[in-house]
């Protein structure tokens, strides 16, 4: 796949030659199994490179064995260095969804929370006879949440 700038004039006239403008181009390289990629292919070399189950050592001696690159200790500081890079990312894509989860569980448990206090406010409420409307006001239910909890319950709704 790939991606190239066109020229899009939005507002007045310009000319300019495609040279000077069309100087970026985006190549995507989808890796995919390393199973099913030829051996001694770019695409097997980079899925080796990238792969995050494998060891910096396997990385090595496939480097040697299948491509013929001599892993000398620059090239292998380089491949160490690759490999961390996917790591931090990998990790950091990690850490900024537990961040989200957790804030989203702890907002859904403290909606559970409130929900319940409601509830039982409701409750005492009704078991004290107090009026529909004072209910709805104190606990911010819905008249309709009232009265299945009065039914679940067994009690009378006064005023409703």
């Amino acid at each position: 796949m790939k991606y190239a700038v066109q020229k899009d004039v939005v507002l007045g006239s310009s000319t300019e030659v495609q040279s000077n403008y069309d100087l970026l181009n985006v190549v995507m390289v989808n890796l995919g199994p390393e199973d099913q990629q030829a051996a001694g292919s770019l695409l097997k070399l980079l899925t080796v490179l990238f792969a995050s189950q494998k060891t910096l050592a396997e990385k090595k001696f496939i480097f040697s064995n299948e491509f013929d690159i001599k892993m000398n200790s620059e090239m292998a500081q380089e491949v160490d260095e690759m490999c961390n890079l996917s790591d931090g990312v990998y990790e950091a894509g990690k850490a900024a969804g537990m961040a989200a989860g957790e804030a989203k569980g702890k907002a859904e448990g403290e909606a559970i929370g409130e929900a319940r206090v409601h509830r039982e406010t409701a409750l005492k409420m009704l078991k004290k006879k107090k009026a529909l409307v004072e209910i709805m006001e104190f606990t911010n239910l819905s008249q309709e949440e009232i009265y299945v909890l009065a039914k679940e319950k067994g009690l009378e709704v006064v005023g409703g």
